[in-house]
């Protein structure tokens, strides 16, 4: 299966600091891995054990805090994947959670290290690509989603906000949803006294799409409209209340760059404030 990918972020409009950090394969063609801070770089037999690993970290917290947690993540998360020091990545789905929880406690160790760290956290959102499958582990708000050409877009992850909970739970109605937006989150790297890491896997088709990104994307852009841009549906126009219901034809051409700058500019134009961050992967 031939897969190719881009990622895209941008700082919130009045933000000095963008707190989101990513990991991205660049293009997929080669060795490199491109994130904010740098890139990373693997030997073809790592790649051919592990698979390619993407992820999103939203970091939170005062001063230059959060970027230090979703740096920190980003970056422990690469290392302790393909380290190799935890043996074959048979179980892939227990070898994410160990690895969460690790990177969960280096993260806590360092907050507590300097009073300008305490309190800081991130979410991490983790994809990982292997012979056809999806495996995923997810903690926070950031979204995982699946698009098949053929059928309606899938929000793989759930959201860890207490509002997002109370929904599930049927605790909240439309009224408390809109006077209380999104509330807290109740899972969060570095601050959650017990961490219960979401997982999960998919078999993957050639010709989906696999797309990553922070809460600065759906906060303001609906999940119709990134799934019309991974199926390459053209917006006829934008109305005050959004954009208006894209016709069913699709784009062959559309590409993981057209997604992630078509997504950017919606966000922008739909008044976005917060840091966005998007990973497109399409199979092909």
């Amino acid at each position: 299966m031939k897969v190719s990918s881009f990622a895209l972020s941008c700082p919130g409009k009045e933000n000095a600091v963008n707190q989101d950090r990513f990991l991205c394969f660049k293009g997929l063609s080669d060795q490199a891995l491109l994130w904010k801070d740098g890139f990373f770089s693997l030997r073809s037999e790592e790649l051919q054990e592990y698979g390619y690993l993407f992820a999103i970290a939203d970091g939170m917290g005062g001063h230059n805090a959060g970027e230090v947690a979703s740096s920190q993540a980003i970056q422990l998360l690469w290392e302790q994947y393909y380290s190799g020091t935890h043996g074959p990545a048979s179980d892939m789905l227990g070898l994410l959670k160990e690895i969460f929880h690790r990177v969960h406690e280096e993260i806590k160790a360092v907050s507590r290290s300097k009073f300008e760290y305490r309190g800081m956290g991130t979410t991490l959102t983790a994809a990982i690509l292997k012979e056809g499958t999806l495996f995923y582990a997810h903690i926070g708000d950031s979204r995982l989603y699946k698009i098949n050409p053929l059928e309606s877009i899938q929000q793989l992850t759930e959201d860890h906000t207490l509002t997002a909970k109370g929904i599930r739970e049927g605790l909240l109605n439309q009224e408390d949803i809109a006077r209380n937006h999104k509330g807290a989150l109740y899972q969060a790297i570095a601050v959650s006294p017990q961490l219960n890491v979401e997982v999960g896997q998919r078999k993957l088709s050639p010709y989906e799409w696999v797309l990553l990104c922070s809460d600065g994307l759906t906060d303001v852009v609906d999940e119709r409209i990134i799934e019309g841009f991974c199926k390459g549906e053209a917006f006829a126009k934008k109305t005050p209340g959004g954009f208006s219901t894209p016709p069913t034809t699709t784009s062959p051409l559309t590409t993981p760059k057209e997604v992630c700058e078509g997504l950017m500019k919606a966000a922008d134009e739909m008044g976005r404030e917060d840091d966005v961050t998007i990973i497109a992967i399409k199979t092909e």
